[in-house]
């Protein structure tokens, strides 16, 4: 067996020897001065590079110098000479690779900065050096293979070297920042106040957190950087739990708890009975939304899948002759970002293409050529489409545009369920209410400081009327004398004039107090048990001089405005109607609007309120197939007259594949018994993507080619008993 002494002299043998073969690398690199435009002209040269320099940074990435090492290039002989580290000289190599191969040739805008590059930046460069160049001058297909190829390659960089890096998260790591910048250590031990207001809390927090993620980006040997400069693998969220606090929770009805988890988990966040129940509640809502939406989520995505597949890309007609268009709010940049590549209908009346550079377009409203009004027999027209139809030409984009959207949903449904914040409303009340009254947490007590300022307090009143001012009327008559469970909209400061003894007390009001932001208020217990709280008339009262300072008046509600907020707007647009007649209470989340202008706009918000990196053409792609006509469910308006909103109709997911005019998408979605037992079922003959799975035998897997004659790929044996026939 071999003794320590050999193995510690082996490796520093190897040691000694890639030390060798690093500087003779370096060498090497000192001698290259490349010339982008005509060193790398094709594949093979390109390639042949590649993989020297790649086999050059494996043996020596630990080695700063090398792989940090300034290689001089030029695009042009005649350009000036510039720098790039070869590791990002890499990572543009590789982004090239998929230009030469379809044919293009590298440009000076193809050359970019490597350092802090994200997966978005990535997806950017695929769309303006990928698609937009070669959409019209390659085939869909071998478009596709070359960004696969790329992103492969550009995997193959975390596999390659991720065991080398050693990259790992321990509590060394967080310590290493603390000892660097000692802010960072202050900020972890803060313990934040339970007084404030919940959005006064988070506002502190997010400071605080953007305050640590910056010190973190600073600290050159901290992994969690590595994580936070790519925009993966890390959620600042989730980091903010663990660095500052984890501050305010919601409820199981998504309202926000009012006191904040104090601490971070480093500094024992759960550490004291309040932190542990507060996250403890917050934990059930996980659990609910695990139980109750997680599978709904699923099959929504399914139906809406099931229901969009057959809306595709007509190769043959370019122009549809529709004489009806959307109108879009483009509000903000991002609406914009989502409508390039359009055609609209300016005043002129002319048809013109959504470029970059009409950004006058933000703030207005347009009029699109849209699939949600396409006035084609079969499908989308490449107008109603838009500029990259060609990309979408070979694939059910209804179904792509499905996927894309509803996974998004049920993926960040499952996150808001492991990583429960709040963004609270702010609690605003009116003028008069800072006179009288404090806030302390979400509770109003009286202001004793305010109240030595005014003059005759002793007569003064707090004043609630449970009869005209309460929010859940019609609750009442099981609540019965239980004030606590009242919801106020407002409260009063007043008088009262008469006495006991003649039984002529009235209430005289002086001043209206209520918060601004619609939030709900509450009788606190303590109150109620005041034997000093008493009826008069209509109305309960307490003397202002009879009221302690520490005694807590009302408590108020704090709303949420949950991250899933917008994803339930998307549910809920494509699963009801603005018609709840049937239901005892009306869905907080059911569409606003019922015209194909409004639900669309409502559709677009709500996806950029989400944060699902789609486009308009996705949505109205889902949208299409839930248009039918106001007088038949079964049939799509004829746009090619002008179509009124009196005349159309846009159902639901679940009735728009009930009432499918194809039999097989109809009979695939749900209800059987009762479809089965409808008389037009029999009548439904339209053709779907499904027709050849009822086939007596299925056709092989065949391509057409330009003659229009089909040819067989080889993918299927023939049968024998087939020869036979």
């Amino acid at each position: 067996m071999r003794n320590i002494t050999e193995w510690t002299k082996e490796g520093l043998e190897q040691v000694a020897i890639k030390r060798e073969n690093v500087e003779d690398f370096i060498k090497e690199l000192k001698k290259k001065n490349l010339v982008i435009s005509n060193d790398f002209v094709n594949i093979e040269e390109l390639k042949q590079e590649f993989e020297h320099l790649y086999e050059m940074i494996k043996i020596g990435f630990t080695i700063d110098e090398l792989r940090e090492y300034p290689i001089k290039y030029r695009y042009t002989k005649s350009s000036p000479i510039k720098t790039i580290q070869l590791r990002h000289l890499i990572t543009n190599m590789i982004l090239w690779y998929g230009i030469l191969r379809l044919g293009g040739q590298i440009r000076e805008e193809h050359i970019i900065d490597a350092n802090k590059i994200t997966g978005k930046d990535i997806s950017k460069y695929y769309d303006n050096y990928y698609v937009k160049d070669f959409t019209d001058k390659v085939d869909f297909h071998e478009l596709n293979k070359a960004i696969a190829d790329t992103t492969y390659e550009l995997g193959k960089i975390s596999l390659d070297f991720n065991i080398i890096m050693g990259m790992s998260i321990t509590l060394e790591t967080y310590l290493g920042t603390a000892k660097k910048f000692p802010r960072f250590k202050e900020i972890l031990k803060n313990e934040l106040s339970t007084t404030l207001l919940p959005n006064e809390t988070e506002d502190i927090v997010q400071a605080l957190t953007q305050e640590q993620v910056d010190m973190i980006k600073q600290d050159e040997d901290s992994m969690i950087k590595v994580f936070l400069d790519s925009k993966e693998g890390v959620k600042v969220n989730s980091l903010q739990e663990f660095v500052v606090a984890s501050s305010n929770k919601p409820d199981i009805a998504g309202k926000t708890m009012p006191i904040p988890i104090t601490k971070n988990f480093l500094m024992g966040g759960l550490g004291n009975l309040i932190n542990y129940y507060i996250d403890a509640v917050a934990g059930r809502k996980s659990i609910v939304m695990n139980k109750t939406e997680m599978g709904k989520s699923g099959y929504l995505s399914f139906l809406t899948i099931l229901n969009t597949s057959n809306v595709r890309v007509n190769k043959n007609v370019d122009d549809c002759g529709t004489v009806n268009t959307v109108l879009i709010d483009i509000k903000t940049k991002k609406h914009f970002d989502m409508v390039v590549g359009r055609w609209y209908v300016p005043e002129k009346g002319k048809l013109e293409l959504i470029t970059p550079a009409h950004t006058h377009l933000i703030g207005q409203s347009v009029r699109l050529r849209s699939p949600s009004k396409c006035a084609c027999e079969h499908g989308i027209c490449h107008k109603c489409a838009g500029e990259l139809y060609k990309l979408n030409m070979d694939i059910s984009l209804g179904a792509y545009s499905a996927i894309m959207v509803m996974l998004d949903v049920q993926q960040k449904i499952l996150s808001a369920k492991h990583i429960l914040t709040t963004t609270s409303n702010p609690i605003v009340f009116t003028s008069d209410f800072s006179k009288y009254f404090q806030m302390y947490s979400n509770e109003i007590l009286l202001d004793s400081e305010k109240l030595n300022e005014i003059p005759d307090t002793e007569s003064l009143y707090v004043i609630v009327d449970v009869e005209n001012d309460v929010s859940n009327a019609e609750d009442l008559d099981i609540f019965d004398k239980d004030l606590t469970l009242l919801e106020l909209n407002q409260f009063y400061i007043g008088r009262v004039t008469g006495s006991k003894r003649n039984k002529d007390r009235a209430v005289e009001i002086i001043s209206e107090i209520s918060e601004e932001n619609g939030s709900r208020l509450s009788i606190t217990q303590d109150l109620v048990d005041n034997p000093k709280f008493e009826k008069i008339g209509d109305y309960y009262c307490i003397k202002i001089s009879d009221i302690d300072d520490e005694l807590s008046l009302f408590s108020i509600e704090v709303v949420n405005n949950e991250l899933t907020k917008p994803l339930y707007e998307i549910k809920g647009i494509l699963e009801s109607s603005t018609d709840n007649s049937k239901k005892k209470k009306k869905s907080p989340f059911s569409r606003k609007h019922d015209d194909i202008d409004g639900i669309t706009n409502d559709f677009f918000d709500a996806v950029i309120d989400a944060d699902i990196d789609v486009t308009l053409l996705n949505i109205e792609c889902i949208m299409h197939p839930l248009i039918r006509k106001a007088n038949n469910k079964y049939e799509r308006p004829n746009f090619k007259v002008h179509v009124f909103d009196s005349d159309v109709q846009v159902l639901t997911i679940k009735t728009s594949l009930t009432n499918n005019p194809s039999i097989a998408i109809k009979l695939a979605s749900e209800s059987i018994k009762s479809q089965l037992l409808d008389l037009n079922t029999y009548e439904m003959d339209a053709p779907s993507f499904l027709d050849d799975l009822f086939r007596e035998k299925l056709l092989p897997l065949m391509k057409e080619d330009e003659d229009d004659e089909f040819i067989d790929d080889g993918l299927y044996d023939e049968d024998d008993d087939d020869d036979e026939e």
